[in-house]
């Protein structure tokens, strides 16, 4: 009878230890577990249902976490297993982050649950500063001057992490410099531009298990100088600013992020039209904390 009985304590004790089945939780409001800036979420920690506390709990390792990767507060009431984690109010350099809630089986051993979520900003801010060189060759006998652009709108993502509208689209007059003539016989006048204006029609961000990047779908009204060259045998071009500058659409997809460095990514291009022309472009992405966060857009290159 005694043998019968330590058995069958024996068998309830290894169903015991093989039945524990624990799960970590969250309630989390954006596709692909994005948290954006100062959100909180909900965690909880169960086995077989029933909810319980964890030993530890922590972010990307640190215990309770800190400002920059955010925090995670346990539940101080009794009866109550909420965790609450507050996403940090800048961006980390790495915005993909583990919260990590430890606690020991029946066997004593110690068993992490991980929940991988990444940390978004709701509102980015572009702007471009766009470098355009004429010089003096074979194609181009009359002048060389150099024009330089610049634009800035922000774009904001919805719960859906679909770009919901564009705020405070900004542009600013084109800039001339360095106008000379490439020969003594051409006089020459330019009107810059009003300066090109942009706005985000669509857009979306796609995040992939340690990068993001964003497709964009933009309104483009572009800007172009007026010229009046003169030579002594007659007008050779006579235009007006803008005169020429119809609405486009257009698609762009940002580069690959994986992490952001001082809260910026940049990237740049350069493009050899014609033999006597180089376009050189420079974009940068800064995250905004509101829609009325503005950006003063480079003096220079």
């Amino acid at each position: 009878m005694k043998n019968l009985i330590f058995l069958s304590f024996l068998f309830l004790f290894f169903t015991s230890i093989h039945a524990q089945n624990f799960t970590l939780d969250a309630i989390i409001k954006h596709p692909k577990n994005v948290v954006f800036l100062g959100e909180k979420i909900e965690l909880t920690l169960s086995n077989n249902g029933q909810k319980i506390l964890a030993d530890e709990v922590s972010v990307n390792g640190i215990i309770g976490g800190n400002k920059e990767i955010g925090t995670i507060t346990k539940p101080t009431t009794a009866g109550v297993y909420k965790y609450v984690y507050t996403a940090p109010d800048i961006l980390p350099e790495k915005p993909f982050l583990a919260i990590s809630m430890t606690i020991k089986n029946a066997k004593g051993e110690k068993i992490s649950m991980v929940k991988n979520i990444c940390v978004m900003a709701k509102v980015w801010n572009i702007y471009k500063t766009e470098t355009t060189e004429i010089t003096c060759g074979e194609l181009n006998k009359s002048i060389s001057y150099t024009m330089l652009s610049k634009w800035k709108t922000s774009f904001v993502l919805d719960d859906n992490l679909n770009l919901s509208t564009t705020v405070n689209p900004t542009t600013l007059p084109q800039q001339l410099n360095d106008v000379t003539t490439c020969d003594p016989q051409f006089t020459v006048e330019i009107t810059p531009g009003k300066g090109e204006y942009v706005r985000f029609k669509s857009g979306k961000l796609v995040l992939t298990s340690n990068s993001f990047y964003f497709k964009l779908d933009i309104v483009n009204i572009p800007s172009t100088p007026g010229f009046s060259i003169h030579a002594p045998w007659g007008n050779i071009t006579d235009s007006k600013p803008d005169e020429d500058s119809n609405e486009a659409d257009f698609s762009m997809d940002t580069p690959i992020f994986s992490f952001m460095k001082k809260t910026k990514g940049g990237w740049s291009d350069e493009t050899k039209p014609q033999g006597t022309e180089t376009m050189k472009s420079s974009y940068e992405m800064i995250y905004a904390p509101d829609p009325n966060f503005v950006i003063s857009l480079p003096t220079k290159l």
